[in-house]
């Protein structure tokens, strides 16, 4: 694979999502006539051959590709002395040369990477610690999708009781409307990479949608009628739904649903 240049601490890295150097998310470029993706050197696309950027020094250019040919002939030795050791190498030791992302469980074999090439959290932290979790929090990002995760469950829950009460003659299934809500809103929203994140927006989403449940229905059927769901105990019923959906959707949604949004990016 080819080496890109870190924009911020200027080290030598696969493409990967964040530099495991210093935690800066890696930006891609991309060709202005035919959108070809490009590596942050290039002058002409490799693809149509538009002109990207004004000739740089033929000197600093010759001087990295020496570099990077240097690199990569070192690289190629420290492969051939790896191959001459396999033998001698077992499962437990290859499994020490691998550093283990506590956040997103993302596998980093340079043994000298501070921060996670996935999630660009931070690798020498413990998870299980409060200082942990503490830093783990993404609050601007958790703040932002909350909030839209309210007001998309909000909207849903109104909708789905507006339906039942116009087509049933009970309210037994008033319920079921705030729960599909909060599954899909929590399913789409809290995909994050780590768990932490996903169950936080599950929280503070179902949190406020069990305050809100009640005055939902009564909206829906325009007062005619005070509505009490679960005799005041639905915020910690939907408190607890809305963690758990987040964990499963962190852990087993993301991939179907990275497809359509990314809520990292």
């Amino acid at each position: 694979m080819e080496l890109v240049e870190c924009q911020k601490c200027g080290k030598e890295i696969d493409n990967q999502n964040y530099c495991p150097h210093c935690g800066t998310k890696n930006e891609n470029l991309f060709c202005p006539s035919c959108n070809c993706q490009l590596e942050k050197d290039n002058i002409f696309c490799p693809k149509c051959g538009a002109k990207i950027k004004k000739e740089e020094d033929n000197d600093v250019e010759s001087s990295k590709k020496d570099s990077q040919d240097e690199s990569s002939k070192n690289e190629s030795s420290k492969a051939d002395d790896v191959v001459d050791q396999s033998d001698n190498v077992n499962e437990e030791t290859i499994s020490k040369e691998y550093k283990i992302c506590p956040h997103c469980k993302t596998k980093i074999s340079d043994e000298d990477s501070q921060y996670c090439i996935e999630c660009g959290n931070s690798l020498n932290i413990d998870i299980q610690s409060f200082d942990g979790i503490k830093k783990t929090i993404r609050i601007k990002k958790l703040f932002v999708l909350s909030i839209i995760s309210i007001v998309i469950s909000v909207v849903l829950s109104l909708l789905f009781s507006y339906i039942f009460g116009f087509f049933t003659q009970t309210i037994d299934l008033y319920p079921f409307g705030f729960f599909i809500s909060l599954f899909i809103v929590v399913s789409i929203f809290g995909s994050f990479k780590d768990l932490i994140n996903g169950g936080l927006l599950g929280i503070i989403t179902g949190l406020v949608l069990g305050f809100l449940c009640n005055i939902i229905v009564e909206i829906s059927v325009g007062f005619q009628f005070s509505y009490n769901l679960f005799n005041g105990y639905a915020p910690i019923f939907f408190t607890i739904f809305g963690a758990i959906i987040g964990i499963i959707s962190t852990k087993y949604f993301r991939k179907s649903i990275v497809n359509f949004i990314d809520v990292e990016n």
